[in-house]
C-alpha cells in the first residue's frame, strides 16, 4: 500500500490522513478511490458546471474551501464491514451526532452503503429536496449497486480540507464513542477561580464620633420633647442618656415598691422570729443589705452614664454594663 498522496493539489493532507487510519484500523480496505476527473464531490468545483449538485447549486458551504480538491472518498472492504461502516454513519446521521453536524452545518452531504449486504442503502445530510428526498435530510432510494461493495462518502467541499472536521467523521466510523472523542478533542475546562474580593479599607471610628451622631429618631408624642417638630432626631449621646434616665426613674419606682415590700417582709419576719424565737436584729440587718446593694447599683449605672459622656466606654461595653446593671435582682437571703 502506497502512503504518500499521490495527488497533493487534489486530495488534501487531512482526507489523505483520513485515509490511511482508516485502512490500519480496517484490515479488508481498499481505496477505491479519491480524485476522479468525473461530475461530482469526486471532482474539484472549479471544472464543474455550475448546475452540478456539488458545485454550490444545492447547499451554500460546497462554495466554500477550495476549489482545487476532491471532496468525496469510496472505501473498498468486505460485506461485514460494509455493514458495520454503513451502520455507524447511520446511527451518527440520524442523532445528528456532532462529529457529523458541526456548528458551521453537516460535515458530508450523503452517504452510499449498505446495512444488510443486500440493498444500497442511501441517507443524505443535507440538501435533500433538490435530489427528490422530500427533505433537507433522509434516506434517497435508487443509488448504484457498486455500492454493496464500497462506502462513498461525498464531503461538503468546506470541510475537504478541514483536520478537525475529518477527525470527527474518522472518529465515527472507527465507532470511537461520542464522549471519548469530545474528551480527546476539547480543552479540559479549568475552573474559573473565586475572584477574592480586595480588603475593604475600614474607617477608625472613634467613640465620641458615635455618641455626637445626630441620627438617632427621637421619641415620638406623647414622650416627645418640645422641639420635636423641628428636630426629630437626638445625638447618640442624649439618646442613651435619655434611656438611662427612663431606666432609672423605672428602677427607682421598683426600688420604693421593693423596699416598702421588704419593710413589710421585714416586719413579717420579725414578727415570725419573735414568735420562732430567731434573732430579729440579724433579719434586720440583712435588709440594710439589700438596700445598699439597690443603692450600689443606681450609683454604678450613674458612673457608667459619666464615662459614657466622656467616650471612655464603647458602645458595646454600654450595651453590656447596662444590661448587667438593670438586669440585676436583689440577692436572696438564706
Amino acid at each position: 500500500m502506497a502512503t504518500a498522496n499521490p495527488s497533493p493539489t487534489r486530495i488534501s493532507a487531512p482526507l489523505w490522513t483520513l485515509w490511511l487510519r482508516f485502512d490500519a484500523a480496517e484490515p479488508t480496505a481498499l481505496l477505491g478511490g479519491i480524485f476522479a476527473a468525473k461530475a461530482g464531490y469526486h471532482s474539484y468545483r472549479s471544472r464543474l458546471a455550475g448546475t452540478d449538485y456539488s458545485s454550490g447549486r444545492d447547499v451554500a458551504a460546497d462554495k466554500q474551501g477550495s476549489a482545487e480538491l476532491a471532496a468525496a472518498i469510496d472505501l473498498t472492504m468486505s460485506t461485514a464491514a460494509m455493514i458495520r461502516y454503513t451502520g455507524r454513519l447511520d446511527k451518527a446521521a440520524r442523532a445528528r451526532d456532532p462529529r457529523l453536524y458541526t456548528a458551521a452545518g453537516p460535515i458530508i452531504r450523503e452517504f452510499i452503503g449498505t446495512l444488510d449486504g443486500k440493498t444500497v442503502y442511501c441517507y443524505v445530510l443535507v440538501g435533500g429536496r433538490p435530489l427528490g428526498v422530500g427533505a433537507d435530510a433522509g434516506p434517497d432510494p435508487g443509488r448504484d449497486k457498486s455500492h454493496l461493495w464500497h462506502l462513498h462518502v461525498s464531503i461538503i467541499r468546506r470541510f475537504a480540507a478541514d483536520a478537525a472536521a475529518l477527525d470527527g467523521l474518522l472518529s465515527v466510523l472507527l465507532g470511537e464513542t461520542l464522549a471519548a472523542w469530545q474528551k480527546r478533542t476539547q480543552p479540559a475546562v479549568t475552573p474559573t477561580p473565586t475572584p477574592v474580593p480586595a480588603p475593604s479599607q475600614e474607617v477608625a471610628v472613634k467613640p465620641s464620633d458615635v455618641w455626637s451622631a445626630d441620627v438617632i429618631p427621637a421619641a415620638r408624642p406623647p414622650h416627645n420633647n418640645a422641639d420635636f417638630p423641628t428636630n426629630p432626631h437626638w445625638r447618640a449621646s442624649y439618646a442613651l442618656q435619655a434611656a438611662v434616665e427612663a431606666a432609672r426613674s423605672a428602677n427607682s419606682r421598683a426600688g420604693e415598691a421593693v423596699t416598702e415590700l421588704l419593710a413589710v417582709r421585714a416586719g413579717q419576719a420579725a414578727i415570725l422570729a419573735a414568735v420562732q424565737g430567731l434573732d430579729t436584729a440579724a433579719v434586720l440587718r440583712r435588709v440594710d443589705e439589700i438596700a445598699a446593694e439597690e443603692r450600689q447599683r443606681d450609683a454604678t449605672l450613674l458612673e457608667a452614664l459619666e464615662r459614657i459622656e466622656s467616650g471612655d466606654l464603647t458602645a458595646d461595653e454600654v450595651v453590656r454594663l447596662i444590661g448587667e446593671r438593670l438586669t440585676a435582682l436583689p440577692a436572696k437571703g438564706n
